[in-house]
């Protein structure tokens, strides 16, 4: 069973479901190439690339089989794997996943620029958007702080112009996907908006 993150994110989100995950299962969360502790290279970062990256690790580590649960961003690169890779996937889960062509269309334009997070504004506009727990995003200076530290801002920024120009969208690829999936979402969600998860 592997975890993939979201955007601006890594594998540590998933760290209060491994336990309960990993009674049952063989369970692994992964730092996408960009995020994280993993390397950050000048890449041109597309889903495909993330799709690319999972393809390695996994043969890396000699998985021929996985099921995958992906939390937005990550919900991307697990259908764009599973549609392109159906073989070897047994099973999907889709948190809020983003990778629709009229994403970009419909999202608020301000939160669009602003998750690149690239200033204290941005992170003070999306941390409503984007936890319930007002913990996560009530100290701007702290949150800003750990953007910054975290080291993918480069990352982040590739992602959202090629989001932005709906580069490797699910439209067209998701009636390849023939795994039994659960797609979950959240009604109040505020950033990937209901229009696009119906």
């Amino acid at each position: 069973l592997i975890l993939i993150h979201g955007l601006a994110d890594d594998a540590g989100i998933w760290d209060s479901v491994i336990p309960p995950l990993a009674a049952r299962f063989r369970v692994i969360a992964l730092d996408q190439i960009g995020f994280g502790r993993s390397d950050k290279p000048l890449l041109n970062f597309r889903i495909s690339t993330f799709v690319d990256f999972l393809d390695g690790f996994l043969a890396d580590l000699k998985i021929e089989r996985v099921s995958l649960i992906g939390n937005s961003l990550g919900g991307w690169v697990a259908a764009a794997y599973a549609s392109s890779h159906p073989e070897r996937v047994e099973r999907l889960v889709l948190s809020d996943a983003a990778g629709y062509a009229s994403l970009a269309k419909t999202m608020d334009p301000r939160a669009l620029r602003a998750l690149r997070l690239a200033s204290r504004e941005d992170i003070r506009y999306l941390g409503p958007l984007t936890f319930h727990d007002k913990r996560f995003y009530q100290d701007v200076d702290l949150a800003f702080k750990e953007r910054v530290g975290a080291g993918d801002s480069y990352t982040v920024g590739q992602l959202v112009d090629s989001m932005i120009r709906g580069d490797d969208t699910l439209d067209n690829t998701l009636h390849a996907i023939n795994r039994p999936t659960l797609v979950i979402w959240g009604r109040d969600d505020k950033l990937i908006a209901t229009p696009n998860h119906r």
